[in-house]
C-alpha cells in the first residue's frame, strides 16, 4: 500500500472534540499522513482552533452535509489513499498499517464498535477516479444523500464490485451517542432530522447494485 493517507475531516461546530482529536490521529498514525477539515465558514471557534494547531482546512457554506462535504474534500485533495472520517472518532494503533494487509481491496472498512461494516472507510483515490463510488456519477466518493446511507451505497457498490474488503482486525472507534459513547447535540439532531428521506432514496437507487435474474443465471 501507498503510505501516503488524506485523513477527511467535515466538522459543525464542535470545536471543543478537535485538539483531542488531532493529537490521536498524530499519535496513532506514524505513517505518512494529512488531515484535512472542512467547517462552516461561520464556525469562529473551529477556525481559531484550526489555524492555531496549523491544520489544514477550508470553509464552506450553503448545503454542508457530510457526504457533500467528503466529496468537496477529495477533490481538494491528492494523496493516493484517503480515509472518510468526522469529528466523533477515535483511532486506535496501527490501525493503518493493520489496512495494509488488505492492500489488494480498494476500500476498506475498519472495526468501528458500532456498526458491523463500519462507517468510515479507508479507500483508494484512483478507484474514486476510475469507477467512482456511485454507479450513476462519476468521480464521488459518496453519493447524493443529506446524512445517512451514504456508507451503505459505497459498501454495497463495493461489494458489487468485489473492491470491498471489512477489516475487523483494524480500529477506529465510532464515539456515538446511540452507544453512549457521546452526548446527544444538535448536530446529531440534525443528522437524524434527514433519516426519512435519506432510507427512502437508498432504496429508490438500489437497483443500481443489485444484482440481476440474468446475472445469477450465468
Amino acid at each position: 500500500m501507498e503510505t501516503s493517507v488524506d485523513i477527511l475531516i467535515p466538522t459543525l461546530y464542535r470545536s471543543h472534540k478537535l485538539e483531542a482529536l488531532i493529537d490521536n490521529i498524530n499519535e496513532t498514525t506514524p505513517e505518512l499522513h494529512r488531515v484535512y477539515f472542512m467547517c462552516p465558514k461561520d464556525d469562529k471557534a473551529t477556525i481559531k482552533i484550526l489555524h492555531k494547531r496549523g491544520e489544514i482546512f477550508w470553509t464552506d457554506e450553503g448545503d454542508m452535509s457530510y457526504a457533500t462535504r467528503i466529496n468537496k474534500l477529495f477533490n481538494l485533495t491528492a494523496s493516493p489513499w484517503i480515509f472518510t472520517g468526522s469529528d466523533d472518532i477515535l483511532f486506535h494503533p496501527d490501525w493503518f498499517s493493520i489496512c495494509e494487509n488488505y492492500r489488494t481491496y480498494d476500500v476498506i472498512s475498519p472495526w468501528d464498535g458500532l456498526n458491523f461494516f463500519g462507517t468510515n472507510f479507508l479507500i483508494r483515490r484512483s478507484y474514486i477516479e476510475q469507477q467512482s463510488g456511485c454507479m450513476d456519477i462519476p468521480g464521488v466518493v459518496f453519493g447524493p444523500y443529506g446524512h445517512f446511507f451514504c456508507d451503505n451505497e459505497l459498501r454495497k457498490v463495493a461489494l458489487r464490485r468485489g473492491v470491498f474488503i471489512n477489516a475487523g482486525d483494524a480500529y477506529v472507534e465510532h464515539l456515538h451517542w446511540a452507544i453512549n459513547k457521546n452526548e446527544y447535540d444538535n448536530i446529531y439532531e440534525l443528522g437524524l432530522s434527514r433519516f426519512d428521506a435519506d432510507k427512502e432514496l437508498f432504496h429508490s437507487r438500489e437497483h443500481l447494485w443489485e444484482w440481476r435474474d440474468d446475472e445469477l443465471l450465468d
